[in-house]
Parts: structure tokens; sequence; C-alpha cells
């Protein structure tokens, strides 16, 4: 409907490095002021990146992290293809192409691994026959 796939812009910041343990290393993108905009479902994402004037296949995920006792705050997470750098304090603008799947609860960081690799598969397999690149 926009004409354009759907995209979030911010600054990429700190976060649980959990991603670089399990060897999916993400950049976290800073979401404020969010309760005035439409956001799509969370989620995992196929998606781009623009960074310096280039663009990057990923694959990203959109959902909630609790950060106390009863509060939940949205975050991006964004894992590029073909990237070797440092991303922290860059802003980086990522399209959102495709829904991978809806939301999921892990038991352990081997049920996380596991998904991201399919995720990432699917991700590989969408740009290989969209050629979005």
């Amino acid at each position: 409907l926009l004409g354009r796939p759907f995209f979030m812009q911010g600054q990429v910041q700190h976060g649980q490095k959990i991603g670089r343990q399990i060897g999916f290393p993400t950049a976290n993108i800073a979401l404020c002021n969010l309760e005035h905009h439409v956001i799509p479902p969370f989620g995992s994402y196929i998606g781009q990146v623009k960074l310096h004037h280039k663009i990057y296949p990923a694959f990203l995920y959109l959902g909630t992290r609790k950060l106390q006792e009863d509060f939940l705050t949205p975050f991006l997470e964004v894992s590029l293809f073909d990237f070797h750098g440092q991303l922290y304090n860059q802003d980086l603008k990522v399209d959102f192409l495709k829904l991978i799947r809806l939301p999921l609860q892990f038991k352990n960081k081997e049920e996380l691994l596991a998904q991201l690799i399919l995720d990432k598969e699917k991700a590989l397999q969408f740009f290989k026959h969209n050629h979005h690149l």
C-alpha cells in the first residue's frame, strides 16, 4: 500500500550480546516514541539495510524485551549478511521486505540458534530468488 517497503530508522546501540555469543551478531536499533506510529506485527522478517549508500541483505527481529518487572519495550535486532565491521552509533535504515514468522518462545540458546539458522536460510532463499540487491 505504501508503494515501497515499510522501514524503520535508528541508531545502533549496545545490546545483551546474546546473538554474538551464538554466532549471529546483531545490530540493536534504538526505537523511540513509537506510541504514535503504526508498526508491523512483532516477528522475524527478511529485510535490507542501507548503510553509507550501500544496501546489505539482512534478517531482523522486531519484538519486546522485558526491561523491568512489569515493563516491556519494543526493540529491533538486525543481522546483516556479508558485513564485517563496527556498527555502534551508526544510523541504519532498515526495510522490512517479508514476514518470516511471528514471535516464538525459546527454552534455551540452542533452540534459539536452531530457529535463527532456519530464519537465515529462508532469507537467503528469498534473496536468491528475488534479486532485490
